[in-house]
């Protein structure tokens, strides 16, 4: 679960670079766009292979952050009423 919230965060630094090109950004990625590719592709790599290597693991992984929607949902709902 976690090498795929560090894939997303990865992802973020293109998304936020295309829609906020404007913004100060008090760090800049050395070597953008290769660093973040390479790790990207790295990180993908590596959850395909604990998905293929080790699948119940990886199941139990996603049971778990399934079970966490709920509870997202639920705290959502109530600090915007609150």
């Amino acid at each position: 679960m976690d090498w795929i919230f560090m894939i997303l965060g990865a992802l973020s630094i293109f998304i936020f670079r295309r829609t906020m090109p404007d913004t100060p950004r008090p760090y800049r990625t050395t070597w953008f766009p290769v660093t973040p590719l390479v790790f990207i592709g790295i990180s993908t790599w590596f959850v395909g292979n604990m998905l293929f290597e080790k699948p119940i693991q990886a199941l139990f992984g996603g049971v778990l952050l399934l079970l966490g929607l709920p509870l997202f949902v639920w705290f959502t709902r109530h600090a915007n009423a609150g």
